[in-house]
């Protein structure tokens, strides 16, 4: 029985490893793939879902057509056997093959389409919990309609807010009871501290999200649902206080 196993056991090591090979550098490729497309739709699900859809339809299709050419069977049932392989269909085993090539098409087949869902999910997987932080830090995007978008910070923010703030409360103002959001490239930290006792304020009616990002990029104006805002005001920056700030950064190092 040994002797008889050898020569299989042989042409197994011939076969098989060319095949994990290239599967290796189909893997590599794939990952490359599917990274770009994961930061090209970082934000649509409905592409992670048609991207999963494709992939498991891509993968069947290649090995369906591997399958067929090693065994000559019709399209349905290559069809049928790759996919019973790849989603572990009840019943379905990767062992019983009739030739040696016919296992080995399965098993690849089978190996790829694991490597394949491990990737995209782990895709999907990693976007979900970095949305969940971004709301849990208030770091996601805001999605309204009709707001009040304050662009920019500078000494006299604080003051503008309260009056905006003051303003949502009085009935027939155009201001009358619309989100207040705030777009600024300083640390959001800072902007939050600083509005800090004006949501402490009861007798304040506002809805104010702040969020950090710099206001000539697009996709931080997409975060703030710039282009729905009813109401844009556009504040001069204090240049110069960062202008002192970045100064005492850089030559601190040097004074100490």
């Amino acid at each position: 029985a040994a002797a008889a196993a050898a020569p299989v056991d042989a042409a197994w090591q011939l076969v098989a490893g060319p095949a994990e090979d290239a599967a290796a550098a189909a893997y590599g490729v794939l990952r490359e793939v599917v990274l770009i497309a994961s930061r090209l739709a970082a934000h649509d699900a409905r592409f992670r879902l048609g991207a999963v859809a494709a992939m498991s339809l891509l993968t069947t299709t290649a090995g369906a057509a591997s399958y067929r050419a090693v065994t000559g069977y019709p399209w349905g049932a290559s069809y049928a056997r790759v996919y019973s392989a790849l989603f572990k269909a009840p019943g379905s085993d990767v062992t019983r093959e009739s030739t040696l090539r016919a296992t080995v098409v399965i098993n690849v087949t089978y190996v790829f389409g694991v490597l394949v869902f491990a990737v995209l999910l782990g895709m999907i997987g990693e976007e979900v919990a970095t949305q969940l932080m971004n709301l849990r830090s208030g770091k996601g995007p805001v999605r309204l309609s009709g707001h009040i978008l304050l662009i920019n910070w500078n000494s006299g923010s604080v003051e503008v807010i309260r009056q905006l703030a003051h303003a949502q409360g009085i009935p027939n103002h155009p201001f009358h009871n619309r989100p207040l959001v705030l777009l600024a490239s300083d640390d959001k930290d800072v902007m939050e501290k600083a509005v800090a006792p004006l949501r402490a304020n009861s007798s304040l009616q506002m809805e104010l999200h702040v969020r950090s990002g710099d206001p000539f990029e697009v996709g931080d104006l997409q975060c703030v649902s710039a282009a729905d805002a009813a109401y844009v005001i556009l504040m001069y920056p204090d240049l110069a206080e960062r202008a002192a700030a970045a100064a005492a950064a850089t030559s601190s190092p040097s004074a100490a």
